[in-house]
């Protein structure tokens, strides 16, 4: 409905309107963390929620907002409407092109991580160094696009990505360091095993297959065309490139510790019962990402 409202509108309104997205969802998100941290810690009745009501919110928070990202850019980088087919057609397009689709998704984006994502790093359960450092990083991308530069990217890297990212909130809220207490009920237990498998079948294709061909294959060789005819562009071309391989590479090193614990995991399937369980609690894929909060405190959302 935006998209096609404002089609037709000036350059103006259309600021106007992602500055709107900005803002609305980083308040909606806010507000939205105080409703269910209050609800967790008072409201409902005493239980074991009680015991991280800010975590458990910001899962419920992070949840629904990796549903939108995820579903709105899987259908603007697969399925792209005539008009972004069109601009996309050429390097120059793709690098410098502005996409209503995408100036929406990165508003939207920026918006949480700035009045929502970041300013929660204030719960020891969501807070590390690492963590923090990866979401300046995502809003610093996320400023450069807005410019307009690379927005036709954003659907993949703020989106096509992201659809990891769901299984890993249920994930996340059984992990053991957290409400491991609910696997006990046998269905939550066939949930949480749906979820790890999902959540290491997502990855492994979108981060560790897809994020280094679209990489390799788009973005570096757009950037180096666009610097290679204008020297003006060599600065904008060099932060683009720096940044698309830092990511890169912190997908391929979260994707080694997956595949280590799921070779851990097979290989270890002949011991023990005892045996067995713990490196379950320690090896499984879903778990080793979940464990990486002391590397980087990932939520959900990368990125």
């Amino acid at each position: 409905l935006l998209h096609g409202f404002y089609t037709s509108t000036d350059a103006t309104c259309l600021r106007h309107m992602y500055l709107s997205v900005l803002f609305g969802t980083g308040l909606a998100c806010a507000t939205a963390q105080a409703f269910f941290t209050l609800l967790f810690a008072r409201l409902l009745p005493d239980g074991i929620w009680r015991r991280e009501p800010g975590f458990l919110a910001h899962q419920a928070v992070g949840l629904p907002l990796m549903l939108i990202v995820a579903g709105v850019g899987t259908v603007a980088w697969f399925f792209p409407d005539e008009a972004s087919q069109k601009l996309a057609a050429t390097p120059e397009g793709r690098v410098h092109g502005d996409f209503l689709t995408s100036d929406w998704l990165v508003s939207l984006l920026l918006g949480e991580l700035l009045l929502w994502d970041i300013p929660m790093s204030a719960f020891p359960s969501l807070r590390s160094a690492a963590s923090v450092g990866h979401h300046v990083m995502m809003a610093l991308a996320c400023v450069i696009a807005l410019q307009p530069y690379l927005l036709y990217y954003v659907p993949f890297f703020g989106g096509v990505i992201e659809l990891s990212s769901i299984p890993l909130q249920v994930v996340d809220v059984l992990h053991p360091k957290h409400f491991v207490e609910w696997t006990e009920r046998p269905r939550v237990a066939q949930l949480n095993a749906a979820c790890r498998v999902a959540f290491a079948a997502l990855f492994l294709l979108t981060r560790t297959a897809l994020f280094p061909f679209v990489v390799f294959g788009q973005v570096l060789p757009d950037l180096y065309h666009v610097a290679s005819r204008d020297p003006d562009e060599r600065v904008g071309a060099a932060v683009g490139s720096a940044l698309a391989v830092g990511f890169l590479l912190l997908q391929l090193y979260w994707s080694r510790l997956i595949l280590r614990q799921i070779l851990k995991k097979r290989g270890g399937e002949g011991g023990s019962k005892a045996s067995i369980r713990s490196r379950e609690e320690a090896s499984s894929p879903a778990t080793a990402y979940s464990q990486l909060d002391d590397v980087r405190g990932h939520r959900a959302v990368e990125a």
